[in-house]
């Protein structure tokens, strides 16, 4: 099984403690991967991190939005493969309704 880390304020980051939360395919009930249980510590610097980059976010143009939006788009499309892989269902014609 892949290790993970935490996201936190754009970055990687090592988790505090070895604890992990087994990830289920719910269409199966196996288990596929293993995130970190986060610390109370972590999740508060994350909810707090989140909170500032909203603010942030919200001051650019629109535009910006967009674009970042789309290229976000984008680079699911070309990972469309792994989606339907996790997922584990077929996923037909789903990535015609996402127009970059």
């Amino acid at each position: 099984m892949t290790s993970h880390q935490n996201f936190i304020a754009g970055r990687f980051v090592a988790p505090a403690t070895d604890a992990a939360i087994e990830v289920r395919n719910p269409a199966t009930g196996r288990v596929f991967t293993a995130v970190p249980a986060a610390t109370e510590a972590e999740a508060v610097a994350a909810v707090e991190a989140a909170a500032a980059a909203q603010k942030a976010w919200g001051k650019l143009p629109s535009i910006q939005r967009g674009d970042a939006l789309r290229r976000l788009a984008t680079a699911i499309l070309r990972s469309i493969e792994s989606v339907r892989f996790l997922l584990q269902s077929p996923l037909r014609n789903r990535s015609a309704m996402i127009r970059t």
